[in-house]
């Protein structure tokens, strides 16, 4: 399925944006059976226009990394592999990695059956075709971990110059986080001075303070997902 959110800029706003050095930063959220998760840069943009579309796809990879799970570490070095909905990713003593059918519903299970650590997580296409890591996990050895990607999207205009596949742990700017829960497109607009509109009364988005704590946002820990997790006879 395609999903799409349509953001208007006005020209004076623009003008501001593109003066002062502003990137247009998104993030795709997820869910989790492990707490350790934190959210990566999915993708950025400065050369973002007054009407412009950010759409994607449910396609994803999974992977795993030697990268250290760190605030503004990047995931620059790592193995994956295209994965679908109730899929398990094995990981095996070599970091050798083979998707089986077999899982959670709606979710992804990356599986370390060896007894090495990496860091984990889902990379997700984005419009161009590409995949870009959309979190990261605490993977320890003969642990799994089960992601299950949810249609909420964060953007936020910030100057600080950051690299796809970082890992954030707060917020650069004003963001909106924007839920497409049953639906397949959402309309938002920015003002420089003004921030984020999204229509009167509509509780499919809200405005994301600058300096917020990401991870509650983009990386949700689940009980319920950790039971899962267990019932199926993995470890977590």
């Amino acid at each position: 399925m395609r999903y799409e959110v349509n953001v208007e800029i006005g020209e004076e706003t623009m003008r501001g944006l593109k003066d002062e050095g502003y990137s247009l930063y998104a993030f795709k959220a997820v869910k989790s059976s492990s707490k350790s998760g934190m959210p990566t840069v999915w993708f950025a943009m400065d050369n973002y226009l007054t009407n412009m579309s950010i759409g994607w796809t449910e396609k994803y990879r999974a992977y795993i990394s030697i990268d250290d799970l760190i605030p503004n570490g990047i995931i620059s070095t790592h193995t994956d592999k295209d994965i679908d909905f109730q899929q398990t990713m094995n990981v095996d003593k070599y970091g050798i990695c083979d998707v089986v059918s077999g899982g959670i519903k709606e979710g992804i299970v990356i599986n370390d059956v060896g007894d090495i650590p990496y860091t984990c997580g889902v990379s997700a296409q984005k419009r161009d075709g590409t995949y870009s890591t959309l979190c990261a996990f605490k993977l320890h050895g003969k642990n799994a971990d089960l992601i299950v990607p949810i249609e909420k999207v964060l953007l936020m205009f910030a100057t600080e110059i950051v690299e796809t596949q970082t890992v954030l742990e707060k917020s650069l700017g004003p963001g909106i986080l924007i839920d497409l829960t049953g639906v397949t497109q959402r309309n938002v607009s920015y003002d420089i001075d003004k921030g984020w509109h999204w229509g009167d009364d509509e509780s499919w988005a809200r405005e994301i303070p600058a300096n917020s704590q990401l991870s509650p946002l983009l990386t949700q820990f689940s009980i319920d997902l950790q039971k899962q997790v267990r019932q199926m006879g993995f470890v977590e």
